[in-house]
Parts: structure tokens; C-alpha cells; sequence
């Protein structure tokens, strides 16, 4: 093995270089294709599954790559000068000066006043005519909620976290939103912050719900 061909192989950033400089102006082979037409649907679910896995597991942590990139570098001023009051130590007055502070925080009451009178009813995205301040019905009492808290095992049937582990018990959810069928199949257990979730999105919801109770139904009835 000559010189040159050892040292391509012991360099492994001056190789990625060469076959950089190689590659430049050449569309990829891979380019508009999908991990299907690549790998075939086994090896692509197998992909996929892995990808999410290492994403979920990565999720809030620090990535070392941007990290290093970013150590030791000085921001343009504009920078600085934007980034947020409780990052850089300073309450708003301090940042701002007593009259420009006042004048902010009235602005920002004024805001939250005027979505809550803009988005208010009717006027809401989300309105479904009123439904939320119809009355439930005699049967959904304390008694029926802790039944279908045992028979859905204590545990939220989205994210799957036990009740132990919420501040507050857990949620009974009348899966097609009307409150007067309170039957056990239309109704489900979900932690707090699931159950603010359904309030978007519900025609999903309802029928991801359905296929929960379907599935269960199925099992229990299966020999």
C-alpha cells in the first residue's frame, strides 16, 4: 500500500473532503426518492420507528454539534440587544426605564382584554354553539367517573401516564363532547393537559376515542 493511499484511509476528514469535492455539481441518485424506493417498506418502517425514537430521546437536550459551533462566538449587537428581559438578569423596569415599563404592561392588559371580547363566544374558532354550558346528565356522578377510572386502569388513554403521577385526578372526557350520554362507551379517561387538547381538533379526537373502545371491546371479547 503506498503513501498516499494509507494516508486516505487514516484521514477520515481529508477522505470526506475528497469525495466532497468529487460529488460537487452532481445531483445526488438519492434526491426525490423515498426511504420506500430505498430501502423497501420493512427496512423504511424500521427507519422511521428509529428516527422518532432517537428524536423523542434527544428531545430538550442540548445538541453537541450546535453547541461547539456556537462556543466562543461573539453576537452581533442586534443580537444582544433583543434577546428578552429574564435572560439577560434584568427586570423590564431596569431594561426600560419606570415610564416605558408602565407603558408595556398597559399595553399588553389592553391585548389580553380585547381577545378576550374579540374571541369571546360566538366569536371564537372554537365555538360549538354554546354546548359547553349545557348541564350534565343525573347519571355522571362521582360513582360512574371512578368506575371508568378503574376500568381504563388509573391511567390517561392518550399519553398513558398513571393518575400517582398527575397533580389532579384524572379527567372523564365524554368522547362525542354531548354531556348527556354519560353510556361507559362514550366516555374516557384523560389526564388534565390531554384532555385541554380535545377541545381542538375534536371530529379526530372522537374518532381515535372510537377506536380505543372498539379495540377494547374487541379484546375482552376474544377467546
Amino acid at each position: 500500500m503506498n503513501k498516499e493511499y494509507s494516508l486516505y484511509f487514516k484521514n477520515p476528514e481529508e477522505r470526506a473532503r475528497k469525495i466532497s469535492l468529487c460529488k460537487k455539481g452532481k445531483p445526488s441518485p438519492l434526491k426525490g426518492r423515498t426511504y420506500e424506493e430505498i430501502h423497501g417498506k420493512e427496512k423504511a418502517k424500521e427507519l422511521r420507528l428509529e428516527k422518532a425514537e432517537n428524536a423523542h430521546r434527544q428531545k430538550g437536550k442540548p445538541k453537541p454539534g450546535v453547541s461547539k459551533a456556537l462556543k466562543g462566538r461573539i453576537f452581533p449587537h442586534m443580537y444582544i440587544k433583543n434577546v428578552p428581559s429574564h435572560r439577560k438578569g434584568l427586570s423590564i423596569i431596569d431594561e426600560y426605564g419606570e415610564k416605558r415599563a408602565r407603558e408595556i404592561e398597559e399595553k399588553k392588559l389592553n391585548a389580553r382584554i380585547k381577545n378576550k371580547t374579540t374571541f369571546k363566544g360566538e366569536y371564537n374558532p372554537n365555538w360549538q354553539g354554546g354546548i359547553s354550558y349545557e348541564p350534565y346528565s343525573q347519571l355522571f356522578n362521582q360513582q360512574l367517573k371512578d368506575k371508568i377510572r378503574v376500568r381504563d386502569n388509573f391511567i390517561c388513554q392518550i399519553c398513558g401516564i398513571p393518575e400517582l403521577e398527575c397533580d389532579k385526578r384524572l379527567h372523564i372526557h365524554h368522547i362525542n363532547y354531548n354531556k348527556k350520554n354519560s353510556e361507559m362507551d362514550n366516555l374516557i379517561s384523560l389526564c388534565p393537559k390531554c384532555h385541554t387538547k380535545t377541545n381542538h381538533k375534536r371530529e379526530y379526537w372522537e374518532g381515535y376515542f372510537k377506536r380505543i373502545n372498539n379495540e377494547a371491546q374487541d379484546s375482552h371479547h376474544s377467546p
